[in-house]
């Protein structure tokens, strides 16, 4: 938490001092990366206060790649591809690690909807990251790419131990989101025992604001164990999230809460988290695919076009926090 109010305070100084020079190399940093996934909402607001300004095109380009990483974890997909696609056009004859990040983030909410270009754009970011010798910007463009696959089909074995080891060779929050998709992964395949160790890999409490250990557990306890442990995790989880006021898990949690219910013969129920937490911000693609896989297997539980409509249109009325709020801040009283 330190390092983290470290950081604000020297991009909040660099922009008093209207030196958005530096402020756009400190965004684009792997320190400023790191902040920009916990902090996101702040960032939002360094972001949109620099591109007020009369700033040169690498500036500028700096900015909007920051900018765009920090919609990716808020949700703002509104933001993530116009402001991508500026800042590897200014950057493609200038600076290759923007062009390559912009092109990673690009790629982000096309990996379910046109999953095609989205493995373009990381093709395209990866070559340029190792002509170029990055290598914290090649381990994030090989999470993404693991992203892309999940988002594409349902995989039918383990991400491979060579995948993970190579991108966790550079220490970045690359290596705790691959290791968070493993675990998804080996969920999904009814292995729960595999899937907890590996999240035993994430990095622990103190390492952020908010670690994402105990969020990523309840979600695979969700998926292959018993709802009622997932639920408790839940619980936990959202304690620590509040006490940090980090909002960005808040969709995830909504999702872990739809897979409890659609566990427990609840669909109706489920299929309303599910819409609603596709319309959340959410760290990463892989997660708003879990969201319309499980909405799918809820809508078939359901079977009634009425009931199915009813659901849906609920979920697209009911707020995050208005969910979190009955299902986990203040929880009924179990019987």
């Amino acid at each position: 938490m330190a390092d983290f109010d470290n950081i604000s305070a020297v991009i909040d100084s660099a922009i008093d001092r209207q030196d958005y020079d530096a402020a756009g190399e400190l965004l684009l940093s792997g320190a400023g990366i790191f902040l920009l996934g916990m902090g996101s909402a702040q960032a939002l607001r360094w972001v949109s206060s620099v591109l007020q300004q009369n700033v040169d095109d690498a500036t500028r380009a700096r900015v909007l790649v920051s900018g765009a990483r920090a919609a990716v974890c808020v949700g703002a997909h509104d933001k993530i591809v116009p402001w991508s696609e500026e800042a590897a056009r200014l950057s493609r004859q200038g600076e290759p690690i923007v062009f390559a990040i912009a092109s990673m983030f690009h790629s982000t909410p096309l990996m379910d909807r046109q999953p095609e270009r989205a493995a373009e754009l990381l093709r395209t970011a990866r070559d340029v990251a190792v002509a170029h010798g990055l290598k914290f910007t090649g381990a994030m463009i090989d999470t993404w790419t693991l992203m892309a696959s999940f988002c594409a089909a349902e995989p039918t074995h383990s991400i491979l131990p060579a995948d993970l080891r190579r991108i966790g060779e550079v220490k970045s929050g690359a290596r705790d989101a691959a290791v968070g998709l493993a675990a998804i992964v080996e969920a999904r395949l009814g292995r729960l025992d595999a899937a907890l160790a590996l999240v035993d890999e994430l990095d622990p409490p103190g390492y952020g604001p908010v670690s994402g250990r105990t969020g990523y557990e309840a979600m695979v306890v969700a998926i292959a164990g018993d709802p009622s442990e997932a639920r408790r995790l839940a619980e936990a989880f959202i304690v620590e999230a509040d006490r940090a006021s980090d909002v960005v898990w808040h969709g995830e949690l909504v999702l872990v809460l739809g897979i409890i219910h659609l566990r427990r013969g609840e669909a109706p129920n489920a299929l309303t988290y599910f819409e609603a937490a596709k319309r959340s911000p959410m760290f990463h693609a892989y997660w708003y695919a879990l969201a319309h896989r499980y909405a799918a297997e809820a809508r078939d539980a359901i079977g009634e076009a009425d009931e199915i409509a009813a659901a849906i249109q609920l979920g697209k009325s009911m707020s995050i926090e208005t969910i979190l709020d009955r299902e986990l801040r203040s929880p009924a009283p179990r019987s």
